[in-house]
């Protein structure tokens, strides 16, 4: 399996549209929790193609938990207009 920080990268970033989380070696996404630098949580929905709209989003640095059944990671994910 490797390292989950290694196998789940976010692209692009910085995004200003969707956001893409793609898995590497075997791994898989289970579903994502978006925060602001303050903690709070905001809604975001990973789609079937693994992808979550960011549009609706305020510019700015946000932190994206991905959750797959080998464990979570954190990335920071800048979203710019």
């Amino acid at each position: 399996m490797g390292d989950l920080n290694q196998n789940i990268s976010i692209v692009p970033n910085p995004a200003s549209f969707k956001v893409n989380v793609s898995a590497a070696n075997g791994t898989t996404v289970s579903h994502i929790e978006l925060y602001t630098t303050t903690g709070k949580r905001m809604d975001a929905h990973l789609h079937d193609d693994n992808s979550f709209d960011v549009r609706s989003l305020a510019e700015g640095i946000y932190f994206l938990k991905v959750i797959s059944p080998e464990g979570s990671v954190t990335k920071k994910l800048i979203v710019k207009k």
